[in-house]
């Protein structure tokens, strides 16, 4: 599926291709898909595994790193991506093949809770992705989406930012674009968008009460939004 070519002059405002169309969201998650079928583990040796994994200056990696995933490469990973990276490298990592290495019992530890804290955090995408999508008329967020998350929740926090940006009256704002972002936000709250979901009476109430209540905000500093950007 090919993108659609640029469109020039046009404001970000929660209804642009790349948030709302499904042909456009459809080949984003076609090139993950591919991405990851060409993505093959090259497991080196088991010391410099080890080591990289464990490093001497005490400095940890994030699970992610652990396991090799994420990163512009690939776009995103899913419960079985996290399988296959574990698999892949724990064969080489085991106790039992470096009896020599000090450091092998830990890093394969590290291993295994880098596996489980991926699924967790998978888990916590989903639902983040679910409630950011909340308060939009036309929500393009589906199961096949959420299978690898982090790629539709970059672009369901980026919409409900920029929609709400161009709500905002400070700086230049047309009001065509005002009148675009308002349609797109068009959903009671009640639906589990939060208190700022869509406006109380009008774009400036919506404002206002976004500015007002920290839900919002925490939504979007929750680390799972910042995975999705690194991914």
């Amino acid at each position: 599926t090919e993108l659609p070519t640029p469109q020039d002059g046009v404001e970000a405002c929660g209804d642009d291709p790349w948030f709302a169309d499904p042909q456009v969201r459809l080949a984003l998650r076609d090139g993950v898909e591919v991405a990851h079928s060409k993505y093959k583990i090259l497991v080196g040796n088991p010391s410099e595994e080890i080591s990289r994994i464990c490093p001497s200056n005490g400095f940890e990696l994030k699970a992610g790193a652990v396991l090799r995933l994420g990163g512009h490469h690939l776009g995103g990973y899913g419960e079985a991506d996290v399988t296959y990276a574990y698999r892949q490298l724990s064969r080489a990592l085991h106790p039992d093949k470096n009896p020599d290495n000090p450091d092998a019992g830990a890093a394969f530890r590290r291993l295994s809770e880098a596996q489980g804290e991926l699924k967790q955090t998978l888990e916590a995408a989903r639902a983040l992705t679910k409630r950011l999508a909340a308060p939009f008329r036309f929500s393009s967020v589906g199961e096949e989406e959420l299978k690898r998350p982090q790629e539709a929740l970059f672009a369901e926090s980026t919409r409900l930012v920029a929609a709400v940006v161009a709500l905002c009256t400070d700086g230049k704002v047309s009001d065509s674009a005002k009148q675009r972002a308002n349609a797109c936000l068009r959903l009671p709250s009640e639906r589990g968008g939060g208190a700022w979901a869509s406006p109380a009476a009008s774009p400036d109430d919506f404002i206002t009460a976004w500015m007002s209540q920290p839900d919002l905000l925490s939504a979007l500093a929750d680390p799972a939004v910042r995975n999705a950007y690194d991914s």
